[in-house]
């Protein structure tokens, strides 16, 4: 019987326990999900039973059936079947003897055990494990079942074939315990055991060593096989992602590794705007979670399952077009200059969105540059003549003009968002920038934190969205508001954002606001509602209010009197 026994796998473990130990279903079905396969279940000792996650309460045998000298009981509920019945007579004694010989054996097979509770036991972690395992905790997440994922589309669980290739792959190949690697490649013949019939031709990736993801390395991407060339991966095209564990505990998948799979999912939300449902999975062979968004509600979700119903669920939502393995949104737009024939561009990321456009880098004759795609009905022309004026005239900090069409202009360099980069060189750069153009009459009219960014090639601030500049030849012509109005001079929200004379002032007014919110990121003042002049009102006493500092009065003062050697202190506050 122990022979027979140790050479079982989990599913024939699971049969045997029901059919020939009579053993209750829910507590066989909590011993089972662990995976626990015929030899390590013989290694159990009775104290894991009993304690989570197991948690098999312990009570009296009702039945005790006892035959030729092989002996079987039957018991319930299943603990006692791990506990010695305390009998004197002659059978039992000689059952006990043998229960003794069997306990050798074993503990001699409870290597696989021992080493995972050794393994369980370091508590030795990286500070981005902590961080990560923190912004796991800090997010509420509702729990939902398989079914919250198979209505989108109408789908159904269904089953793998007990002879098909994962049955086959899950019986003959044992999953490792000893390192990553092993694991990941236990899972990337998984991969390949899966059977694909579906008509989207669905590409599955081993990534754990490509840092395609933002710098993250996922470790299994699912990708649709024509947005794959060259064996380049970009993360617009990412149907859904799997991260594969070795196992770390009992009891379930840890919060540092669900942290890890939150990464991942924010950077798809950035990534693909327009998709409305996301889903991320996580497994370490025993337990297979999946980890889900919704942008129309703003919510995360999560299940976990064992792992045979978890593979099912990846399976069926990448193989039935599920929403939540679905990227949605532009892969490539067609460009047409003025002089030049149609090009198909592929789009390789996205980068933001603005008031007029969508950004996404791209290459543009094997150099990476940026594609503004305007809104439906924008006119990109005066931007594209800002541009052309400004490179024309060697003013620094400003984007290089490539090519336009009716609806889109490139540009380069690809840039990023400062964050906490953002340092005293860059301010004295936009500020000599802002003079530079001023001394030409133009005004950029949308001077704010998003469209001040960095070229990490050269630590350079970029000032971007010359869609709203003007350059001033009538000193008397009014000119209609542009720009973004949390922002705007007190000359503009006197006018209650009507037409009004632009002024240097007005782009050193942004210039400084922009400089208070850099430093103080978590002040930026709400838009107050109502009309026009409501607005105006509540964002003049809003500033009113914020920059009545001796600093801050000192720089307004140098603001009116466009004084910029004096607003280089303004400057400085980046200095600590």
């Amino acid at each position: 019987m122990v022979e027979e026994v140790r050479g079982f796998n989990a599913e024939e473990l699971n049969e045997f326990l029901k059919g020939r130990l009579n053993g209750i279903d829910n507590h066989i079905n909590t011993l089972t999900a662990q995976e626990v396969e015929g030899a390590d279940f013989l290694a159990l000792k009775y104290e894991l039973f009993v304690s989570p996650p197991l948690n098999i309460p312990v009570g009296p045998a009702v039945k005790l059936d006892i035959s030729s000298s092989t002996s079987s009981m039957s018991t319930s509920p299943l603990s006692m079947f791990i506990k010695t019945v305390v009998d004197n007579s002659e059978i039992t004694k000689k059952n006990s003897e043998t229960m003794k010989e069997n306990s050798k054996t074993m503990k001699e097979n409870s290597e696989t055990i021992v080493q995972f509770m050794k393994e369980f036991s370091r508590t030795e972690h990286e500070t981005v494990s902590i961080t990560q395992a923190k912004a796991y905790q800090s997010t509420w997440f509702e729990s939902v079942d398989v079914e919250y994922f198979l209505t989108k589309n109408n789908s159904y669980l269904g089953s793998f074939q007990q002879s098909g290739s994962v049955n086959t792959y899950l019986r003959r190949n044992k999953i490792p315990t000893d390192t990553e690697d092993n694991v990941q490649e236990w899972f990337n013949g998984l991969m390949k055991s899966l059977p694909n019939f579906s008509k989207r031709k669905i590409a599955i990736r081993d990534t754990h060593t490509n840092t395609y993801l933002r710098g993250h390395k996922p470790d299994i991407s699912v990708f649709m096989e024509d947005d794959i060339i060259n064996d380049v991966y970009l993360t617009m095209h990412v149907q859904t992602l799997l991260e594969v564990k070795k196992r770390k505990s009992f009891s379930n998948l840890l919060d540092e590794d669900k942290g890890q799979v939150l990464n991942y999912i924010r950077i798809l939300i950035r990534q693909q705007p327009l998709r409305e449902l996301f889903a991320v999975f996580l497994s370490d062979r025993f337990y297979f979670y999946v980890m889900a968004y919704d942008r129309r509600t703003k919510r995360y979700s999560e299940h976990t399952a064992n792992f045979n119903t978890g593979l099912r669920l990846f399976w069926v939502l990448i193989n039935y077009s599920s929403p939540f393995t679905t990227m949605v949104g532009p892969k490539s737009i067609d460009f047409k200059p003025s002089q030049g024939d149609l090009a198909r561009i592929r789009l390789k990321e996205y980068l933001g969105v603005g008031s007029s456009s969508s950004v996404y880098e791209i290459d543009w004759e094997n150099t990476s540059s940026a594609i503004k795609v305007f809104n439906s009905g924008y006119d990109p022309q005066n931007e594209v003549k800002a541009l052309q004026y400004l490179n024309n005239g060697n003013f620094p900090n400003v984007p290089t003009y490539i090519a336009h069409d009716e609806s889109s202009i490139i540009i380069c360099p690809v840039c990023e968002r400062f964050g906490n980069r953002f340092k005293v060189p860059h301010a004295l750069q936009l500020l000599k920038l802002l003079e530079l153009i001023h001394s030409k009459q133009i005004y950029h009219r949308d001077v704010r934190p998003e469209n001040i960014l960095l070229d990490t090639d050269n630590n350079r601030l970029v000032l971007v969205d010359w869609g709203s500049a003007i350059k001033i030849t009538d000193r008397n012509q009014l000119y209609t508001y542009e720009g973004t109005i949390t922002f705007a001079s007190p000359n503009i929200l006197n006018e209650d954002f009507g037409p009004y004379v632009p002024s240097a002032s007005d782009d050193l007014h942004s210039f400084m606001r922009t400089m208070y919110i850099l430093r103080n990121q978590s002040k930026m003042p709400a838009i107050p509602r109502g009309d026009l002049s409501s607005k105006a009102r509540g964002i003049k006493e809003y500033w009113n209010d914020t920059l009545k500092g001796p600093l801050w009065a000192e720089m307004v003062n140098a603001v009116m009197d466009k004084n910029y050697d004096l607003l280089t202190k303004c400057c400085y506050i980046f200095t600590e």
